[in-house]
């Protein structure tokens, strides 16, 4: 059985709130150094004590904010009727005819990946992303998607 392929991962963009932590750092070190010149000598030690409690606090808040997981935006598919992905009608009018030409004996787990394939282009995928993401040749995507195609515009593929 051949692995479903997954799109690579791409390097993480910086986010405002990183930059945000560096500021309010950089800021607090500015602050630091103003109190103590402002400061008369014999308080030094407490607000030395003060202003390092402020630091880790921003520093730890910083951590926080910087290494929480990040979910990527993603469109919400609009429900369908009953909450299921499809019903009889669509698992009827999978295009298997045409496809036997273009595979060889189809075993059952290459008839599900399939079956997902149709039920995928239904929902609006085309034949690029079903090849690329699913692992079927284009001549197979390529007819899934016209069959769905020909299906939303209401005639035979």
């Amino acid at each position: 059985m051949e692995r479903i392929r997954t799109p690579a991962r791409t390097a993480p963009r910086p986010h405002p709130r990183d930059g945000l932590a560096a500021i309010a750092v950089a800021t607090l070190v500015v602050l630091e150094t103003l109190a103590l010149r402002l400061t008369p000598v014999g308080d030094w030690p407490l607000a030395t004590v003060a202003l390092g409690a402020a630091l880790a606090a921003v520093a730890v808040t910083s951590f926080v904010l910087c290494h929480h997981p990040r979910r990527p935006y993603r469109r919400p598919e609009p429900p369908l009727a009953g909450g299921t992905l499809f019903d009889a009608a669509t698992r009827d009018s999978f295009p298997l005819d045409a496809l036997r030409p273009c595979l060889p004996a189809p075993d059952e787990a290459t008839l599900n990946r399939l079956r997902t394939a149709w039920v995928l282009a239904l929902r609006g995928r085309d034949a690029a992303w079903l090849a690329g993401h699913l692992n079927l040749s284009a001549e197979v995507a390529g007819i899934l998607a016209d069959a769905a195609a020909a299906r939303h515009r209401g005639t035979r593929p």
